[in-house]
């Protein structure tokens, strides 16, 4: 419920891990950059990145790391943006076990795309679904991946090693 505005850059910046705690009903624009500024490497506790008036923005060259002991499952509410700046990514267990659930519908998909005013093939690395066995359980539904690829052989999406997710009604693009 907070009012947050006419700052010369973002409403709002956090470490990756934190993002659960943003609340609902918060009134984010008019600022010099409108989004939501994610940094930091590490998500090792479930929770849900809710949509907001503003998109995410990961910071450049930033990998949002998921995994830990507890087993982190990341929920992306269904009709949130997030942005990728140049270099970053977001890997789902890679080393150790955790789950995304990006479950958007038809009229309120979830895009992962990229930051650029105008975006371009490769503008960002990807999204890693990973070895460790939970990524078995992730699921992508109405998701729009766009403008990732930034590596020269790798794609928007990777899905490797023992992954076996849902990955349903995606748009795929632009890699």
């Amino acid at each position: 419920g907070n009012t947050i505005t006419s700052n010369a850059k973002y409403p709002l910046d956090a470490y990756c891990n934190n993002v659960r705690h943003l609340g609902t009903g918060n009134v984010l624009t008019g600022n010099g950059l409108d989004c939501i500024l994610i940094y930091g490497r590490g998500i090792d506790s479930s929770g849900t990145w809710l949509k907001h008036s503003v998109p995410y923005l990961i910071q450049d060259n930033n990998d949002v790391g998921m995994g830990g002991d507890d087993n982190p499952v990341l929920t992306i509410e269904k009709g949130t943006t997030i942005k990728f700046g140049v270099g970053s990514s977001m890997t789902v267990g890679y080393t150790v076990n955790a789950t995304l659930i990006a479950e958007g519908d038809s009229l309120n998909p979830i895009t992962f795309t990229s930051a650029s005013s105008t975006p371009q093939a490769g503008d960002w690395r990807f999204i890693w679904l990973a070895m460790g066995p939970l990524a078995t359980q992730s699921k992508l539904t109405w998701c729009n991946i766009l403008y990732a690829g930034g590596v020269s052989n790798e794609g928007n999406l990777l899905i490797t090693g023992e992954a076996l997710p849902v990955v349903q009604h995606c748009e795929i693009a632009y890699s």
